[in-house]
């Protein structure tokens, strides 16, 4: 296959790499700690986004989480050799309710350094595993500069609240975090993400 013509226009595409027993819709039947019992279709799963990936000439940032980073870290460096970036989503997949603000920086940091011993690389970005951080989780913001997360893209803004919608510098007291909202169309006056 011969790569498309590189696109005029900018886009950031994110994939997230987790296994099928991983999912939210499953985490009150499969909790964490099973993890490790079941067969795993990462690597399947990731060659065949890397095939479609460089078919297109596209480049993406994959977000993963701790776990993967330390069960399976060939994954992790095969996509960093391909050339994509890697980010963090928490070391389980927690939404941002589940954690006390000190187990969440807690949680973030373990991850955070788990995928960068398995990529060999600095990570940059993180999203929360599970749900979104909306106006009331604007703490854990913080708590990602703090880390040493130079963007997030796990805010979802108020409606109304154009500002916050688009890409934005959060002022954090460690330092500044860019904002990077998932995108998302517009139903009802409300944003619909493009993911849950």
């Amino acid at each position: 296959m011969t790569p498309a013509a590189a696109p005029s226009r900018k886009h950031i595409l994110t994939v997230v790499v987790e296994d099928y027993f991983q999912v939210g819709a499953f985490s009150h039947l499969i909790p964490s700690g099973y993890w490790s019992r079941f067969e795993t279709n990462l690597r399947r799963d990731t060659d065949i986004a890397l095939a479609l990936l460089e078919a297109t000439a596209c480049k993406a940032t994959f977000f993963t989480c701790g776990w993967i980073a330390d069960n399976h870290p060939e994954i992790l460096r095969r996509i960093v050799d391909a050339g994509h970036e890697v980010a963090c989503q928490g070391y389980f997949h927690h939404g941002i309710g589940e954690l006390s603000p000190r187990d969440f920086e807690i949680d973030v940091r373990r991850s955070r350094l788990a995928v960068e011993d398995a990529t060999g690389t600095a990570i940059r970005g993180f999203r929360i595993g599970r749900g979104w951080i909306g106006p009331q989780g604007l703490w854990a913001l913080d708590a990602l500069a703090e880390a040493g997360f130079a963007y997030d893209s796990s805010f979802r803004a108020a409606a109304g609240d154009t500002a916050r919608s688009v890409v934005h510098r959060h002022a954090a007291p460690a330092g500044p975090l860019y904002e990077v909202p998932p995108s998302g169309l517009p139903l009802l006056n409300l944003p619909l993400p493009g993911r849950p």
